[in-house]
């Protein structure tokens, strides 16, 4: 379940109320509030961990990209 922050309640009410209600004061909230969002992401320091586990001694972690499926794309041509 998503975690509700208090900027991204301000973020939904200020495009909810300021947006398709008309609010002014609502719209610079919700402005405010996506633009304090963004600095947000842009100084967070590296990459979001996805996905954390220790391993035991002897134990292996292999990383590997499997190439496409055969017929599930088609390749384009390039001609007219």
């Amino acid at each position: 379940m998503a975690r509700v922050t208090p900027l991204g309640r301000l973020i939904r009410i200020g495009v909810r109320k300021g947006v398709f209600e008309a609010s002014r004061p609502w719209l610079i909230t919700g402005g405010v509030a996506v633009g304090i969002r963004l600095l947000q992401r842009v100084a967070r320091q590296g990459p979001d961990t996805v996905y954390s586990e220790d391993l035991a001694p002897g134990e292996a972690v292999v990383v590997r990209v499997l190439p496409p499926r055969k017929g599930r794309h088609r390749q384009r041509t390039g001609g007219a």
